[in-house]
C-alpha cells in the first residue's frame, strides 16, 4: 500500500499541514483522488460538532435548529 500526502493551499501561499491518504490501487484517477479528498474533508467537518455535543448536558426543553444554506440567485 502506498501513501500520498495531501496538502490544502491558498493562492496567497498558505498551506495546511496535510494528511496521509493510503492508496491500495496501482493507479488512481484525478476524479477518484478529488472524491476521496472531499469525502475526508466532510467526515472531518462532521466529526467536530459531534465531539463538541457528546458531553453536553441537554435541558429538558431543548430546541435545535439546522439552517440550510443556499447560494443567492439573481443579479
Amino acid at each position: 500500500m502506498r501513501k500520498m500526502i495531501l496538502v490544502d493551499g491558498t493562492t496567497r501561499g498558505g498551506r495546511s499541514d496535510g494528511w496521509e491518504l493510503e492508496i491500495a490501487e496501482e493507479r488512481l484517477t484525478v476524479r477518484e483522488l478529488i472524491r476521496r479528498r472531499v469525502f475526508q474533508k466532510v467526515a472531518n467537518y462532521n466529526a467536530r460538532p459531534t465531539e463538541v455535543f457528546q458531553g453536553l448536558a441537554q435541558p429538558e426543553d431543548t430546541e435545535v435548529t439546522f439552517l440550510k444554506l443556499v447560494p443567492l440567485v439573481g443579479s
